[in-house]
């Protein structure tokens, strides 16, 4: 079922990309660190559902909040397998070495999907606050 938004046609998969972005950054611009861990959980099990990599420590949340940027480690934890979160993007990056053997592809289809980002482009999320 798709759900009509003013112009966009939103996926239910989409929508869930969309929810969480907002809690994600929200969270991160707020300096509220229950809702961020939260929200970073969510993220890291939306991309990796078997759930390989171990959780965000405490410290390195707390680098995020100071720092507003961080590597979030899925999959395997592989280059291919990680998420770099900046203060308004998250983005995953892709050799020609991982596409050619298809490492990190699990992950980086659910980031795809998660996001509704196209095949063949760049795995970029880029923030946008709701106004």
């Amino acid at each position: 079922m798709n759900v009509e938004i003013g112009n966009y046609n939103i996926s239910p998969r989409q929508e869930n990309g969309i929810e969480l972005s907002d809690k994600l950054f929200i969270t991160m611009r707020e300096k509220n660190t229950s809702s961020l861990r939260t929200a970073i959980d969510a993220l890291q099990d939306a991309v990796d559902e078997k759930k390989m990599c171990s959780r965000l420590r405490d410290g390195d949340l707390l680098e995020l909040l100071k720092k507003g940027e961080i590597i979030l480690y899925v999959g395997t934890g592989s280059a291919g397998n990680r998420i770099y979160i900046k203060p308004d993007r998250l983005y995953m990056l892709v050799s020609e070495h991982d596409l050619k053997y298809g490492y990190g592809k699990r992950c980086q289809d659910n980031f795809r999907r998660l996001f509704n980002i196209p095949e063949g482009k760049e795995l970029l999320f880029v923030y946008q606050e709701k106004k």
